[in-house]
């Protein structure tokens, strides 16, 4: 969302979460929904920190097929770096989850904003919250 957060999408290995998510037999991928905060945002948010208690929801579809996946993202923070002068991972959306094979998949995220997971603001010191909105990425699954 333009002024306010960079949103980018991460398909990666899938990782081990505690608690375990309900199991959907052995996951293909990882699913993850880098968000930080944008310099000058009215929202009382620090330049690239992680916005918390945002809802994200994802569609997931397997282009020219009529598979299609959905689900919840939820807040996920990983170990440190185990070597010295790695960059700390921040705290990220994700969801381990299966695929439908090999081909081109459309990804596409729902962010509501914090208020409807009860973060609230002070008023006449930030900004009201934004309407929800959805963020569209492609990528290929070999």
């Amino acid at each position: 969302m333009q002024g306010v957060m960079n949103i980018s999408a991460e398909v990666t290995d899938p990782v081990h979460l505690s608690p375990e998510f309900p199991r959907i037999g052995s996951p293909d991928v990882l699913i993850k929904c880098v968000v930080s905060a944008c310099a000058g945002n009215n929202h009382g948010f620090p330049k690239g920190d992680w916005i918390p208690y945002l809802g994200i929801y994802y569609q997931l579809t397997k282009n020219d097929s009529e598979w299609s996946s959905f689900g919840c993202l939820k807040p996920i923070i990983s170990d440190p770096p185990q070597v010295i002068g790695e960059p700390a991972q921040r705290p990220f959306y994700g969801i381990n989850t299966k695929l439908e094979g090999v081909g081109r998949y459309t990804l596409e995220f729902r962010v509501d904003p914090p208020a409807y997971h009860g973060l609230y603001r002070q008023t006449g010191t930030t900004s009201s919250w934004w309407s929800p909105f959805y963020e569209t990425f492609e990528f290929y699954y070999n």
